[in-house]
């Protein structure tokens, strides 16, 4: 499969994990991916359309939720200048330098937002 795009598109501080090497842009149109990391690879380096700025290929080391393992090489990989909100995906203040994917890395513990926390703490 290929992801269609109707005018240039911007992909940062993003994993793509698990959907294996065969995608690509189906447009004339550009994408753009800033500091990234694909496991496994994404595309191949022949891709037209596809424009990498630190790109990696790399086990990012997600947990079966999607967070990032302790020793990750995504934890404070990402660039505070694609952050488009405030917070990771779980309501927590991204760190500087920000991590790569949804979540920042705050250790082992499980960070869940006040709203689904048991006790609304």
């Amino acid at each position: 499969s290929a992801w269609d795009v109707s005018t240039t598109c911007t992909i940062a501080n993003c994993v793509f994990y698990g959907i294996g090497d065969n995608y690509g842009t189906s447009t004339s149109n550009t994408t753009i991916i800033k500091n990234c990391v694909s496991y496994p690879k994404v595309y191949q380096s022949s891709t037209p359309n596809v424009e990498p700025e630190n790109f990696y290929i790399v086990d990012p080391m997600l947990d079966s939720t999607y967070h990032l393992k302790k020793g990750s090489p995504c934890i404070g990989a990402g660039n505070a200048e694609y952050l488009q909100s405030a917070t990771d995906l779980d309501g927590k203040e991204w760190k500087t330098p920000p991590s790569i994917g949804c979540y920042e890395f705050y250790g082992s513990k499980k960070y869940l937002p006040s709203s689904l926390h048991p006790l609304g703490v």
